[in-house]
């Protein structure tokens, strides 16, 4: 088992801002190892984008142990996350790679980086909830005390900001990139898939488990192959 990053440096205070990794990251972590050798290694990986970073632990865990020269950048919305995804790079000593970038999901990173990212990350924001609880830009923009629900409240399906995210993938990867995401059953993960297909990427369940009442999985997603 591959060793998780050490996140001693965050505190309490730390954790009232930004999300805590709790079960749902460390299957991120554990559905990563498990494709690090037979998926992720060969592609050789020039730039991985993590949506969303947190408190940096998913992008670090990579970076710490995909032995590949990969740019990581993350972005959040959420200026306290930025600066601990900062950290938590630097306190793992990966931090010469890693560039956080505060934005909205990926605003202000098209069309420079069309189709060059061959490995995203992305914990998205998969609770069903009302629409009005999604953090939007203009909403984080008026009420920055709000940005702990960005983490977690996710809309109609708990699954607005997914499908940001997902119908960007056509543009957003290379033609060999993929891209890794936590779902919740009741986010419809067979509809995502046809959603996808129709868009030309396959996807696949790396990993289950249940967290709670929480039915957890990580979902890959490619290109199809003609």
């Amino acid at each position: 088992m591959l060793a998780t990053p050490d996140l001693r440096h965050l505190t309490a205070d730390d954790y009232d801002h930004i999300y805590e990794p709790a079960e749902d990251t460390f299957l991120f972590l554990d559905a990563l190892e498990e494709d690090m050798e037979a998926v992720l290694a060969p592609r050789c990986p020039r730039i991985c984008l993590e949506i969303g970073s947190g408190s940096g632990c998913v992008s670090t865990f990579l970076a710490m142990h995909l032995k590949t020269p990969t740019l990581y950048l993350t972005t959040d919305i959420n200026p306290r996350a930025c600066t601990a995804t900062r950290r938590t790079a630097a306190q793992n000593r990966v931090v010469h790679r890693l560039e956080p970038v505060r934005t909205d999901l990926t605003a202000g990173l098209l069309p420079r980086l069309r189709g060059a990212i061959d490995v995203l990350l992305f914990n998205p924001p998969y609770v069903p909830t009302e629409v009005a609880e999604v953090v939007t830009a203009d909403t984080a923009a008026t009420d920055p005390s709000d940005l702990l629900a960005a983490t977690w409240a996710g809309g109609q399906l708990g699954r607005v900001v997914t499908d940001r995210v997902l119908l960007q993938l056509p543009e957003l990867m290379a033609p060999n990139g993929v891209a890794y995401l936590v779902l919740l059953q009741e986010n419809k993960p067979d509809e995502i898939a046809t959603m996808m297909a129709k868009l030309g990427f396959d996807m696949t369940i790396v990993m289950r488990r249940r967290a709670g009442r929480e039915r957890l999985m990580i979902a890959r997603f490619s290109r199809t192959i003609e």
